[in-house]
């Protein structure tokens, strides 16, 4: 049987093109995050003859994939040739797929990367930086301002080790700063519509300038950073958090809307209760994950939603502090989606009688859909789901209704509560809506996860909203 290593150069085309038609047809079965298996990485990489045949065909690299965990150098050389190949527009992967990759070994290449790459910068759409360090990662400004990446429309600058101190950077100097402490220097235009970096790049690329794109909508994801305390009144300073919300103010005044996530942050000090300030964003979508509550407190408590109708608003592993006081009347879409996911849930004891019912042990949830009520539910995973959150959603007892918009609520993996539970959310939601006209039919109904059997009292309360509730029970029996 003849190896395919021994193959004329003509059928190894055959072969690759083959391969390539395959690479764009399976894009939904592509790893989540970069891989070997890319290509054309994964062909390149078995040896010097192959690589020569991929690199014969410009069109089999729309997507130049690096392997910073290797030698890149076989590769450099097709960042800059395809530029005389074709027009189409190019993405660029940098990763490493070894974890434990020497720092100073993935600092070295990943730079010789960047220095190839900044002369032929105009023909790349995406470029995404996936490294192990953060110190390896190249500064968004060291991109975004260089004058042929004005037409970049995707940069993620993403790590899984943060080796830089947030206090590392010393505040620079920041033109215009000595009339302005906020100034955030001159604008950067970009034609961005994704954006993803640290909490440390952000405040570099502050110091650069206020970052405008020409995009209608931009989304924007801030990872790792902890606020130091708060800097003297008048500084230059651009560690404190005056600096983020002018950056989102700035940001969103250039174009509506702004989505926003912000993932592994947190402040050093206690938020002021005495608020002077309010900046003005628009946000039709914002995401926190494992984002401390004094983070939480300090963002909602210091800015003001314009009128831009919110989509989605979504937490995961936070504890919510109680934010609906500062946003009373928040727009938001006919669709709009609550996504609680991992809320921590804390035993506590000592509960008066008359608040449990209300507090129910934590209050997360409860401060989440206050301030946000939905049109869409949906809750993964919390321990704080039990009959008692939907007894007080139902809005049972002539309490006020929390949630009148609510047409669907999800329940994935979410162990404490039980059928019956449910049931009384929809008796009690119809009870209130023969007296209350605005409060919405809940149409859609589903429960994912384990041991929440359903008996036949249950099942009668469900059959009778089968012309009006869509409801899916996909259960599994839990543990003998």
């Amino acid at each position: 049987m003849t190896s395919i290593n021994i193959l004329p150069i003509e059928l190894l085309d055959i072969v690759f093109h083959h391969v390539h038609t395959l690479s764009l047809s399976d894009v939904s079965e592509l790893p989540a995050v970069p891989d070997r298996i890319l290509f054309p990485l994964n062909v390149g990489a078995v040896c010097t003859l192959w690589l020569r045949v991929l690199k014969s065909h410009p069109q089999f690299w729309q997507s130049v994939v690096i392997d910073v965990a290797l030698d890149p150098a076989p590769f450099l050389d097709m960042l800059g040739s395809l530029t005389d190949g074709s027009d189409s527009p190019l993405d660029l992967i940098v990763f490493s797929s070894d974890p434990s990759i020497n720092k100073y070994l993935e600092n070295s290449r990943t730079r010789v990367v960047f220095e190839h790459l900044e002369p032929v910068i105009a023909r790349y759409t995406t470029i995404t930086f996936r490294l192990v360090y953060q110190s390896s990662l190249p500064c968004a400004s060291e991109i975004l301002l260089l004058e042929s990446a004005q037409y970049l429309s995707e940069l993620f600058l993403l790590c899984t080790t943060y080796d830089r101190s947030d206090n590392d950077a010393d505040d620079n100097e920041i033109m215009g700063a000595e009339h302005d402490p906020l100034f955030l220097g001159p604008a950067i235009p970009t034609n961005l519509r994704r954006l993803s970096l640290t909490g440390f790049d952000l405040f570099n690329l502050c110091y650069c300038g206020s970052l405008q794109t020409w995009q209608y909508h931009l989304q924007l994801s801030i990872t790792h950073y902890k606020f130091r305390k708060e800097s003297l009144c008048g500084t230059s300073s651009t560690k404190h958090f005056a600096v983020l919300m002018q950056f989102l103010h700035d940001l969103s005044y250039y174009h509506c809307p702004l989505s926003i996530s912000f993932s592994d942050i947190s402040l050093g000090y206690r938020p002021s209760r005495n608020i002077t300030s309010k900046y003005a964003i628009s946000l039709a979508r914002m995401s926190f994950a494992n984002v401390s509550a004094d983070f939480i407190s300090a963002f909602f408590s210091t800015m003001t939603l314009t009128n831009n109708p919110l989509a989605l608003v979504s937490f995961q592993n936070c504890v919510i502090p109680c934010i609906a006081q500062w946003h009373q009347n928040i727009s938001v879409t006919n669709s709009f989606v609550l996504e609680l996911a991992d809320i921590p849930f804390n035993e506590t004891t000592g509960t008066s009688p008359e608040r449990v019912l209300r507090l129910d042990r934590d209050d997360s949830l409860y401060n989440a859909i206050e301030a946000f009520p939905p049109n869409e539910l949906q809750i993964l995973r919390c321990e704080g789901v039990t009959d008692r959150f939907l007894q007080w959603l139902s809005g049972d007892n002539n309490a006020d209704l929390d949630a009148p918009r609510m047409v669907m609520i999800k329940l994935h993996d979410c162990a404490n509560f039980t059928a019956q539970g449910v049931c009384t959310l929809l008796l009690n939601r119809r009870r209130r809506i023969s007296y209350n006209g605005p409060v919405t039919t809940l149409e859609r109904l589903e429960v994912f996860g384990e041991d929440h059997e359903i008996y036949e009292g249950d099942f009668s309360i469900l059959k009778e909203y089968r012309e009006s509730l869509a409801y899916l029970w996909n259960v599994e029996p839990g543990d003998p």
